[in-house]
């Protein structure tokens, strides 16, 4: 969706919401680089020449982006760069890195899944959170977009620290009336990631697995198959499309509120044939609460395990004795841990032996390497484990 552009009253109105779009009157401007400009000016970054968000770089916004480009540089250095050589040397040789990317329970972590998967072209994220909404018009008082900047670097606090995000604390900061969702996040990311956006739009992903843009179902395009089915709502979704530069493919990311515990989704499919579709990918897994280690997200689980031709996560993903090693090889990474106290009961006995053995290897190939960037629950320490699981392909053996 692309932001209008008021010729009469210069008002840069940007917002998910079909019907707003739909009152618009037809002869209203729309300037191509708008989108991405909202992006960068989010992310504290420079604008392009002639932008309308010139006029909303005030002495607040100077100072915000000199807080972002503060944070920013010390990211970059500390754990953005270890990452990327970490990517390029060690994770790439592995896996197949243009396929998709699946990341259960990253919420609106964007940066991290671009640091390590920079060669996809569709990501796939979910969460609790809405998608949200940006809305970003100079006729406002300027208090009104202080708010939303104050908002949103307050939002990311956990990810500069830590690597994640909290849920808890994301319920409050991502329901506000400046900030009422992830969209502006992940176009900080997008932006702060060297990537530029495109369009995004919102919609909701329906019964049958497919992404229904809200102006598609505006127009009375919907297909079919996409009429309600009892028990099985619609689901809150937003596509953001963006590239690495001018000739570069299109790329797409996929952002989903949901619930996937296996009471929430009771009969619904939607995201499994989703995910299905583009399946085989490739799976990411940090800081996901140990959820898939439970049975009552069995489904969430199975799927992962369905779809995933390469598995990267540590011990809060799928349970080590999930991964058969008929159909795994596994590579470990870090020291292994017993989880932190907000965690009782998940410790695992089988990956802390398959550790130990790694460490009393003496064969090169079974050795144990570190990770040079720290992420997840144990980031104030060196005591981090991460495992890369690839699956084998049968018709080798």
């Amino acid at each position: 969706m692309k932001p209008r552009l008021f010729p009469s009253a210069w008002r840069l109105h940007l917002r998910l919401g079909w019907l707003l779009c739909a009152l618009l009157p037809v002869q209203l401007l729309a300037a191509a680089d708008d989108v991405d400009a909202a992006a960068r000016y989010l992310a504290g970054m420079p604008l392009p020449a002639g932008s309308a968000y010139q006029v909303l770089t005030d002495a607040h916004w100077q100072g915000y982006r000199q807080q972002l480009d503060s944070t920013w540089q010390a990211l970059e250095q500390q754990r953005f760069q270890p990452m990327r050589q970490w990517q390029a040397e060690v994770l790439v040789p592995r896996i197949n890195p243009g396929l998709p990317l699946f990341y259960p329970f990253g919420g609106p972590d964007l940066v991290h899944a671009l640091m390590l998967y920079p060669q996809s072209h569709d990501f796939v994220l979910f969460g609790l959170e809405p998608p949200g909404s940006l809305e970003l018009n100079p006729q406002l008082p300027a208090s009104a977009r202080h708010r939303l900047l104050n908002s949103v670097n307050w939002a990311l606090r956990d990810i500069y620290q830590r690597s994640y995000f909290i849920t808890g604390r994301m319920s409050s900061d991502l329901n506000r009336e400046e900030l009422d969702g992830v969209l502006p996040l992940l176009l900080v990311f997008l932006a702060r990631s060297g990537y530029e956006v495109l369009s995004f739009e919102e919609g909701e992903l329906t019964p049958s697995g497919r992404f229904l843009s809200a102006s598609t179902e505006a127009a009375g395009q919907d297909a079919p198959d996409e009429a309600a089915v009892a028990g099985c709502p619609r689901i809150p979704s937003v596509q953001v499309r963006f590239r690495a530069s001018n000739n570069a493919s299109e790329r797409q990311l996929t952002y989903v509120q949901l619930d996937v515990s296996d009471a929430s989704l009771g009969a619904c499919k939607a995201l499994e044939t989703y995910v299905e579709r583009l399946a085989p990918v490739n799976t990411f897994v940090k800081s996901a609460s140990y959820l898939m280690h439970y049975g009552t997200f069995s489904r969430i689980r199975s799927l992962t395990l369905a779809v995933s031709a390469s598995l990267f996560q540590d011990d809060t993903g799928i349970p080590y004795r999930d991964l058969d090693q008929a159909d795994w090889d596994v590579l470990l990474f870090g020291r292994y841990t017993k989880p932190i106290r907000d965690f009782d009961g998940v410790f695992q006995p089988d990956l802390n032996q398959a550790y130990r053995r790694a460490a009393d290897s003496i064969r090169a190939a079974d050795s144990i390497d570190e990770l040079p960037f720290s992420m997840g629950y144990h980031w104030w320490t060196n005591a981090q484990n991460h495992l890369l699981a690839t699956r084998i392909d049968r018709a080798d053996h």
